[in-house]
């Protein structure tokens, strides 16, 4: 029984999906290739795309790299060129695979990977260089100082290695008795930069001037306390002053009766007592005077 034509041809392209079935995303990859390619070497290049995959998927990132990277010899595609630079970071082969994805992404051809790929690709280009960083090995004169990057104070004194992030970052060194120094850098991925600070001695100031003696005045004395005076004497001269007011009121008051006597009957005798009395009394106010001033 003879078959028609068409029906070899229906027959051949489901043999043809049945392959394409079995190698996950291939036929994106290689659904454009050049007709100039021959079909061996499209058989090849989709062998080693599938076992790229396989590799991938299981973990095995170089032999991944090795199966991606076969195949894009055989038949250059953007989808060869992803998945060979996503297999060069998945085997932590940082700075392989930034620029790996720089090409990608810079291919004309890097549409054909769709919008989805793109996003992935532009992810992890961003993801590896944040970590990959520049290296600083800072040294100082004198040695001991400590840094400032970005106003974040750094552990440890110089000499010291500093991890940066690709970009401009301002450094200050300070030392005690040392004017602080300010570097500014401009680092980029993977840069390894040396870089030794001479710190400036904080002049001197003008010497102080000494210190005026203050001279100690001696310790004032108090006052001598008052003297106390006894009183025995005020009370002498106060009890004589009493003793002779008594005795010149008494004299006094006797010479006046007696004066009046004498007026009447007038005597030489009373004439005698009473001059003697007042004599008495004008003495005995005289002392009273003398005693009480």
């Amino acid at each position: 029984m003879k078959y028609p034509p068409f029906l070899f041809r229906l027959l051949a392209i489901a043999s043809l999906a049945g392959t394409l079935t079995t190698i996950a995303r291939v036929p994106v990859a290689f659904a454009e290739d050049k007709p100039a390619l021959s079909k061996k070497a499209r058989d090849q290049a989709k062998k080693a795309f599938s076992e790229g995959q396989k590799a991938f998927e299981s973990g095995d990132y170089e032999a991944a790299y090795q199966s991606f990277k076969k195949a894009n010899d055989v038949a250059p595609t953007p989808h060869a060129q992803f998945w060979m630079a996503m297999s060069l970071a998945g085997a932590k082969k940082t700075e392989e695979a930034i620029p790996a994805l720089e090409a990608l992404l810079n291919d004309p051809d890097a549409a054909k990977l769709g919008d989805e790929k793109l996003g992935q690709a532009k992810s992890k280009l961003e993801e590896l260089r944040a970590t990959l960083v520049a290296e600083v090995k800072l040294a100082s004169s004198p040695a001991g100082a400590s840094v400032t990057v970005d106003g974040k104070a750094q552990p440890g004194e110089t000499p010291m290695t500093l991890k940066l992030q690709p970009g401009k970052h301002k450094l200050e060194i300070k030392a005690p008795a040392h004017q602080t120094e300010q570097l500014e850098l401009d680092v980029k991925t993977g840069d390894h930069v040396d870089k030794q600070v001479t710190l400036t001695p904080t002049p001197a100031g003008p010497a102080p001037m000494p210190a005026t003696p203050v001279k100690k005045l001696p310790p004032t004395l108090p006052p001598p306390p008052p003297e106390k005076h006894s009183m025995v004497p005020a009370y002498v001269c106060l009890g004589g002053a009493a003793i002779g007011a008594t005795v010149g009121t008494i004299f006094g008051i006797k010479a006046l009766k007696r004066k009046a006597s004498f007026n009447r009957y007038p005597t030489t005798k009373k004439a005698n007592e009473t001059e003697l009395d007042a004599l008495i009394a004008d003495v005995g106010f005289g002392f009273m005077l003398t005693l009480g001033v």
